[in-house]
């Protein structure tokens, strides 16, 4: 499953990945926190959509992403 950077309101068209909680191989449960975004000054904390094993992390930190675009995977 893809983890995708979702809504996150108004206006707000892209974010900056500053922190992976997690790395990849590592097991996650579904709602735990596993990466966290910034964007016009306000910070999110997104939560795993699934449990499963953290398989590949295609933005990396200190990057940027746009809204609806693949994070990584969770298998």
């Amino acid at each position: 499953m893809k983890i995708e950077v979702p809504p996150l309101g108004k206006g707000i068209d892209k974010v900056a990945v500053s922190c992976w909680y997690v790395q990849t191989g590592s097991e996650i449960k579904e709602g735990e926190d596993i990466v966290e975004l910034s964007a016009d000054k306000a910070i999110f904390s997104l939560p795993s959509p699934t449990t499963g094993i953290l398989k590949e992390i295609f933005i990396k930190e200190n990057s940027e992403a746009k809204i609806g675009e693949a994070l990584g995977v969770i298998e």
